[in-house]
């Protein structure tokens, strides 16, 4: 997701809400809400309500789920 500033120089966003967030990992608000509960995903908390996933955090708990596809070797 990359937002435009007014000299039209891309910025990527680094922090996502939990619908962005759930909508990039391509899984339901539910199943992040109970990653996050887990402890499979860090969250930063902005007051009672809002919840701030960053990319590389989303990036490591997809990496804890992928599966070596055969043949491949998964690396220790």
């Amino acid at each position: 997701m990359t937002t435009s500033s007014r000299n039209e120089t891309n910025v990527e966003v680094r922090f996502y809400r939990r619908c962005e967030a759930a909508k990039s990992l391509s899984i339901s608000e539910r199943c992040l809400s109970n990653w996050t509960r887990r402890g499979i995903v860090p969250v930063i908390r902005v007051g009672k309500r809002c919840v701030l996933y960053s990319r590389a955090d989303l990036d490591a708990a997809l990496q804890r789920f992928r599966t070596a596809a055969i043949g491949e070797r998964r690396p220790r």
